[in-house]
């Protein structure tokens, strides 16, 4: 299913739909991002991902929370608005690649090093006492 976050309180509803979200940051004026985005959205439909499409000219607030610097650039995101993973790059590899992240249940598989392992582990024990 794919849904536009055009605005942050868009965003952040959207994001309480799944465990994780893809989210394709694109601009209208983008080649790559206007020839990818029918390849998106049938890829996260087959796959049952959580699509949330956010013009970054509409909502910039999003683009610079997680970092947007090239369109299109694709990030998992967790409903807690915590970003797991981003890549860019207008390539069904690379979107492929970004709901792989998008279905895994073992998230220790994509933590890089102890820091992030340190980082990850208090997020989630804060998120356990907090809820």
């Amino acid at each position: 299913m794919s849904h536009d976050g055009n605005t942050m309180a868009e965003f952040n509803a959207l994001l309480q739909k799944a465990d994780k979200s893809l989210v394709d940051f694109h601009a209208t004026w983008c080649g790559p991002c206007v020839r990818i985005a029918p390849i998106v959205h049938d890829k996260a439909k087959e796959h049952g991902i959580n699509l949330i499409k956010v013009d970054v000219d509409k909502n910039t607030e999003a683009a610079q929370k997680y970092g947007v610097q090239a369109m299109p650039t694709f990030c998992v995101v967790d409903r807690f608005g915590q970003l797991i993973f981003s890549k860019c790059g207008g390539s069904e590899a690379v979107v492929m690649e970004c709901i792989s992240k998008c279905k895994w249940n073992d998230w220790t598989s994509v933590i890089k090093s102890n820091t992030d392992m340190d980082l990850y582990i208090k997020t989630v024990h804060l998120r356990t006492f907090w809820e």
